[in-house]
């Protein structure tokens, strides 16, 4: 019984030590900054605005027990519309108005899945969805700046 409680109190105080070299090593860590500056594009912005624009004029509202896949179709020509490239290479293939695409790399070995959703949500302020659906976003981006 003396041995257990030897052995117990020696782990204990190894921990201990641990947690002590541990906030003495954050403590005298010099702080890291980083003089990164990612350039202003405002042309690459308002291009991806006015896209985001597009695709939030979509209504994909989702309501639950309801299968509306006509909702989505909308939303799917818009994105082959705004990413012709991607429509081109990848494989699309639809799935009771969900979208999956297959992207065959050079390799099976090293696989990569990307996921998004792509249903809608209700806001508490509808009337940032109004400006957002109508553009009003996109030209009070253009006047900030």
């Amino acid at each position: 019984m003396k041995y257990v409680g030897l052995v117990l109190l020696g782990i204990l105080l190894i921990i201990i030590l641990l947690l002590l070299i541990a906030i003495i090593r954050t403590l005298l860590m010099p702080d890291k900054t980083s003089d990164y500056q990612p350039e202003a594009d405002e042309k690459e912005a308002l291009r991806l605005a006015e896209k985001l624009s597009r695709m939030v004029q979509c209504d994909t509202t989702s309501h639950a027990g309801a299968a509306e896949v006509e909702k989505y179709l909308g939303f799917h020509k818009v994105l082959e519309e705004l990413f012709p490239l991607v429509h081109k290479e990848l494989q699309k293939t639809e799935i009771d108005g969900n979208l999956l695409y297959y992207w065959k790399g050079k390799s099976s070995e090293k696989s990569i899945l990307l996921m998004s959703h792509q249903s809608g949500f209700m806001l508490l302020f509808p009337e940032i969805l109004q400006m957002v659906r109508y553009g009003d976003e996109v030209r009070r981006i253009r006047s900030v700046r």
